[in-house]
This record gives C-alpha cells, structure tokens and sequence, in this order.
C-alpha cells in the first residue's frame, strides 16, 4: 500500500507538472504565433518593395546598357570613322568656299577636312575617362542590388517556424498523463477494498482463481527512471525496518 501510494503521489504531482508545462507552453505558442503572423507580414511588405525596387533597377540597367554600348562604340571607333570621313570628297564648289576657314591652312579636299580634330580629340579623352566612370558606378549599383536581394531572400529563408508543428504535437503526451494519473484514485479506492484479514489474504493466495477475478492493473501506474527505482527501493527499506 505504501509502494501504490508513493506512486500515486508522485504520478499527481507529474501531472500538475506537466499540466502548467502545457498551459505555459500554450502561451509562448500563441506568441509564437503571433509573432509568425508579423513576421509574415513584413516578408510580404518586403517582397512587394523588393519587387518594385527590382522593376525599377531591371530598367535602369537596360537603359544604362544601351547607352553604354552606343558611347563605347562611338570612342572605340572614332579614329576609323574619322578615317572613313577622309574617303568622301567634297564637291569642288565647297572646296573653294572653305578654303580660307580650314584651321589646318590647306585646301579643304575630303569629309575629314571638316572636322576640328585638334579640338575635338581633348574632348573625346574626357570623354572616355567618363565612360570608364559610368561603367564603374553601374557596377557598383549592380552589386548592391545583388546584396539587397541576397539579404531579402536570407531573411525568408532563415526564418522557420517549422517546429510548431512539432511542439503541438509534443503537447498531447501530458493528456495521456493525466488521464493515467485520475484513474490511480479509483485503483487506490479499489485497493482499500480489497483489503481484508490475513487469514483471507492466505486463501486468496491459495486459489488461483481469486487471483484471476481481481488482477492488479499495474498498466495504470506511470513509468518511473532510474532515480525513481532507487526511490523506491529505500522507501521499501525504510519500510521494511521500521516493521
């Protein structure tokens, strides 16, 4: 009897326990919840921002591409067109009327002839350095935008509430618990009952057929650790000497 009351003892205070462990864990899951359902939300603004900063980049860089391409072709190939210029003659009438205003004092003969290349070649050198610039900053911009959408993608994927589901779970083994532990007062009532003189006791343990009328449900009782036998063991001990 002392043994089925220590047991119970100790299965009743292992339920209240695991009962406030449910009911605190029940709150910090609805902050949990809560908190997945801000979090969510600001992914979601987030997203929308990053997509609209993404449209807006997608056509810069467009942009910025082809004009690029266009200036990096014209200084790669200013000298070659200055040079196709020299090829087309100009018509005799306009040879003798630009004479005079040729910067380079002699006859006016081609295309080229018209051109102030003297002026025009610091001018294409400032022009270049500028475009060298250009490409660096559209560079630059490029790997921020990279790093901005990195980041928005890590922050959604770092972000898991994956193991709610699990906790929830996890929530159902203390209801078995407790259910174990509301039917040890019905076996302890059944046990007070039982309880009877030992020369009756003597004849139960005698037929076999008693023992099988009224088993002992030792399936009720809740599974005890290593340090839970040991326990038990020295209350036995105590038991047993102080008889």
């Amino acid at each position: 009897e002392r043994q089925f009351m220590l047991l119970l003892n100790r299965g009743q205070a292992y339920a209240r326990g695991a009962v406030e462990r449910v009911a605190l864990c029940e709150e910090l899951s609805l902050c949990r919840h809560r908190q997945e359902r801000a979090h969510f939300a600001a992914m979601s603004n987030l997203n929308i921002h990053l997509r609209a900063v993404d449209a807006d980049y997608t056509e810069a860089e467009a942009t910025l591409r082809r004009q690029y391409l266009q200036g990096k072709s014209l200084l790669d190939n200013f000298e070659e067109v200055l040079d196709r210029l020299s090829q087309t003659s100009l018509h005799p009438a306009l040879q003798s009327l630009t004479v005079d205003i040729s910067p380079q004092q002699h006859p006016m003969r081609t295309l080229r002839d018209c051109v102030p290349y003297d002026r025009y070649a610091p001018f294409v050198r400032e022009c270049r350095v500028s475009h060298a610039r250009l490409h660096k900053s559209a560079e630059d911009l490029r790997q921020r935008y990279n790093r901005l959408r990195d980041a928005v993608n890590a922050l959604g994927c770092s972000s898991s509430f994956g193991g709610m589901t699990d906790a929830r779970n996890s929530a159902r083994a203390p209801g078995e618990e407790e259910d174990i532990s509301l039917g040890l007062p019905l076996d302890e009532l059944q046990l007070h009952d039982g309880i009877q003189p030992a020369e009756m006791i003597d004849d139960q343990r005698n037929s076999p057929q008693q023992h099988q009328q009224q088993p002992l449900e030792v399936t009720s009782f809740p599974s005890l650790d290593l340090e839970d036998r040991d326990e038990a063991n020295q209350a036995n001990l105590l038991s047993d000497t102080s008889l």
